[in-house]
């Protein structure tokens, strides 16, 4: 999951800079002296010395302690240090001296954002921007500030500005189009993007990672491989590994396993990568090797509740019911494990086993954890169905089709269920509406399933 506020912080950060250049001249009547440790003070905040910086700016207040030069660079040291309370201390006394300079002002918000002080950042912001309506830095920061506020449409507004002032940087047309992502306005998010690439050619994952969220999963391919080609740093098996999740969704396992095999030689620690693997593996019917992979990322993280899942899956395809069970009862156990995937595995397996009160209860705790999923009560239905539950299998399977009503299964099994249970009538309306979905799907072998069950009924 992309962490939006701190792309924003960062992207500030990367166009904000120590305001010691517009710091305040000193009054001739200044001492001599403390003009030399002031001086000395700004040397070693421009060297990043902060503790010395700060210890010179603290000898000229001790002399002068109305000396604004001071006040602001001892300010500015804490702020590098991250001591936000010390160093909003200090801008605030020299905001008091001078509420005049849009450039202290916007420094002192900065210190009250990191305290998590919202209100008060948004009111030094405002005054800043007042005082001096083309001061870029102080709209991002302040979009920073409506950010942590849930003012998304104030967040914008405020990018939209500060683009108006420099339409050059990347970074900010990035944090809009990410915010227009997080409205459902694709449209406006891809046209960010597309600037922000232009500007940065480096971003196009970002881009990438959006088509993917939204099931464009030719294109985020296409702008993976242009990444991955960009890349010459430490990100590069994030995106083979990304291309790789990309390949799983549109069905080319074989080079989701490239991928993966490409993101584990650059970075062998990666238990994420090996467990995609592995489900590539699954599904590409290789359940030996998905075993060994799932077995490295359980050594790994031995509390994964998805490794045990996903090697239950591998050794139940290899007809190991007991590994399978034993492996679902430990990822049920886990913290987080209750997952109504891992209920309907067991389910499924208790199932083949003929077991089916068990298989009922699981498919039962499923339902509890999602109650809209159709496919979750024709499995239910059906274990009713075997057990003789016949009513209940019917409400079942009734409720699959209430949730979706082109499930033909659904009207195929209720149907029978209702021959079983007297309703002929009920069952041939349900077959024929089976019937029909089937051959909208163009599926040969439904058809044959349901012209010999109506045949067996006329």
């Amino acid at each position: 999951m992309i962490n939006l506020k701190k792309i924003t912080v960062i992207s500030i950060a990367l166009m904000t800079c120590l305001s010691i250049k517009e710091m305040p001249a000193l009054s001739s009547q200044a001492d001599v002296k403390t003009l030399k440790t002031v001086k000395l003070g700004e040397r070693n905040l421009r060297q990043k010395q902060y503790k010395l910086a700060i210890e010179q700016f603290s000898l000229a207040l001790e002399a002068d302690p109305s000396n604004l030069k001071a006040l602001i660079g001892r300010g500015l040291a804490h702020y590098a240090k991250s001591d936000y309370i010390e160093a909003a201390n200090d801008l605030a006394q020299a905001s008091k001296i001078d509420s005049s300079n849009p450039s202290l002002l916007y420094d002192y918000g900065r210190a009250l954002y990191y305290l998590k002080n919202y209100d008060g950042a948004i009111e030094q912001l405002n005054q800043a921007i007042k005082l001096d309506p083309k001061y870029a830095n102080a709209y991002l920061f302040r979009a920073s500030t409506w950010d942590a506020l849930g003012q998304i449409d104030k967040v914008i507004d405020d990018l939209s500005e500060a683009i108006k002032l420099d339409d050059t940087k990347s970074q900010i047309y990035l944090m809009r189009a990410l915010h227009y992502r997080q409205l459902r306005k694709f449209d406006l998010c891809f046209a960010d993007l597309d600037k922000a690439i232009k500007l940065d050619p480096k971003l196009i994952h970002w881009r990438a990672t959006v088509n993917q969220e939204i099931g464009n999963s030719n294109e985020a391919a296409r702008d993976y491989t242009y990444a991955i080609k960009l890349d010459k740093g430490t990100s590069k098996a994030a995106q083979y590994a990304n291309r790789g999740k990309v390949y799983m969704d549109i069905g080319l396992c074989n080079n989701a396993v490239n991928d993966f095999n490409r993101a584990i030689a650059l970075n062998p620690q990666s238990e994420e990568v090996l467990s995609d693997r592995a489900h590539a593996y699954i599904r590409l019917g290789n359940f030996v090797k998905a075993i060994n992979d799932l077995n490295k990322c359980i050594a790994k993280k031995p509390k994964s509740s998805d490794s045990f899942f996903r090697r239950a899956q591998a050794y139940f395809e290899l007809r190991k019911s007991q590994k399978a069970l034993d492996d679902l009862n430990t990822a049920i156990s886990m913290p987080g494990g209750k997952d109504k995937r891992h209920y309907i595995c067991r389910g499924l397996i208790y199932a083949d086993e003929g077991k089916w009160h068990q298989a009922i209860a699981d498919f039962s705790s499923a339902i509890a954890i999602d109650p809209n999923d159709p496919a979750i009560y024709l499995n239910r239905g059906t274990q009713y169905s075997k057990s003789g539950a016949l009513d209940e299998a019917i409400a079942d399977f009734s409720q699959a089709i209430t949730l979706d009503s082109k499930m033909a299964a659904a009207f195929r099994l209720r149907g029978q269920a209702k021959a079983k249970n007297g309703d002929k009538q009920g069952a041939i309306n349900d077959l024929q509406s089976a019937q029909k979905i089937y051959e909208d799907e163009s599926d040969r072998f439904g058809i044959m399933q349901v012209t010999r069950l109506l045949s067996q009924l006329n």
